[in-house]
């Protein structure tokens, strides 16, 4: 794995559909494996040293962290206890930023949509209770229907 770093490979080439097989459908359940063996903590500290150290540059950082943190967040998150101690300092944080973007964008989510829900039926009652706002209803239909 050392070797694909050091070859100083493009943005675009560390976004290339390769990569993202090779993290997220390769090495991800390879770590999740080694996170259950007792005998595979030399091989994962290996892995987790060069992830640790590719993440130094930062449109590697960005790869591993879309494709190995994100992955470990959201579908593999009760092994992140087993992970978690192998982990460098910048794969943590990485892995931190994935789990607050995820948690926030779905919190966030459901406080506009359930914000929208209420706003739309308020508009809807106005609209009932004046019906000569005829512009005004033409305009919230679009929106409403």
């Amino acid at each position: 794995m050392g070797a694909a770093y050091t070859t100083g490979k493009s943005f675009e080439e560390m976004h290339s559909p390769g990569v993202t097989i090779v993290f997220e459908d390769l090495l991800v359940p390879l770590i999740l494996a080694l996170s259950c063996d007792a005998e595979g903590s030399f091989q994962l500290t290996e892995i987790m040293n060069w992830l640790e150290e590719a993440s130094a540059d930062s449109d590697v950082a960005n790869a591993i962290a879309v494709t190995v943190c994100e992955s470990l967040i959201t579908t593999h998150v009760s092994k992140i206890e087993a992970i978690y101690p192998y982990m460098g300092k910048r794969v943590r944080d990485m892995c931190i930023m994935q789990f607050s973007e995820n948690h926030i964008s779905k919190a966030t989510k459901r406080i506009f949509w359930s914000r929208l829900a209420i706003l739309v039926q308020i508009l809807r009652e106005f609209l009932a209770l004046h019906p000569e706002k005829t512009s005004l209803a033409r305009r919230a239909r679009r929106f409403t229907e």
